[in-house]
């Protein structure tokens, strides 16, 4: 990684504007088990800020990639930067390890962190569970995002709120395949439980 930039500079811009996302990818062509996932770590600013983006850039050694949204108002367009995948996410790792969030995106980072480094290493691939075990890490990051909301909201419209979906990425998987229900089940309870809701039904 370049130096233009101060580490924690870096990290505390990300604190307020970036995001990480985990996305397991479940079904193949085939709709076989494929065992993928979609890993990235992104910020979105004002495009008047597409300059700092760069710089960001510079830092990360030129892995990322830049798009832009038009804003439907016609108003300030928004440039978009992320890095993906896990090779490139190990850089991603490396800089949050050395200068670590101070926010509350910090309990996200942990998640995407041992997602990359489980992928990185092809440890999703040994076995379905070792799969399983992943994909689990990507929910938990998603339930994480729930505490203190079980009072206010049924689970599907929580989980919806906090990241777009009303399912878990388990719940998907046991759908695809129902003769491993059982033992996703055995998985996905204790998740809900640690947040304070019993079922899925809730």
């Amino acid at each position: 990684m370049g130096n233009k930039l101060n580490g924690w500079f870096v990290s505390g811009f990300a604190d307020g504007e970036s995001y990480f996302v985990v996305r397991p990818v479940i079904l193949g062509r085939n709709n076989e088990l494929h065992r993928g996932f979609n890993l990235r770590w992104g910020i979105s600013v004002r495009e008047d800020d597409l300059p700092l983006l760069h710089k960001i850039d510079d830092y990360f050694g030129n892995i990322g990639t830049f798009t832009q949204r038009k804003d439907t108002h016609g108003l300030m367009n928004t440039s978009c930067y992320y890095i993906e995948g896990a090779k490139k996410g190990l850089e991603v790792v490396k800089h949050f390890d050395q200068f670590p969030m101070q926010g509350k995106k910090a309990e996200d980072y942990q998640y995407y962190r041992e997602i990359v480094l489980a992928v990185s290493s092809k440890y999703h691939l040994i076995s379905k569970e070792n799969y399983y075990e992943v994909v689990a890490l990507a929910d938990r990051m998603r339930l994480n995002r729930l505490k203190g909301l079980k009072d206010k909201m049924s689970y599907s419209d929580a989980l919806r709120r906090s990241s777009g979906s009303g399912k878990l990425y388990l719940e998907i998987l046991a759908e695809a395949f129902p003769e491993e229900k059982h033992r996703i089940d055995d998985i996905v309870q204790p998740m809900l439980k640690d947040i304070g809701f019993v079922s899925l039904s809730e």
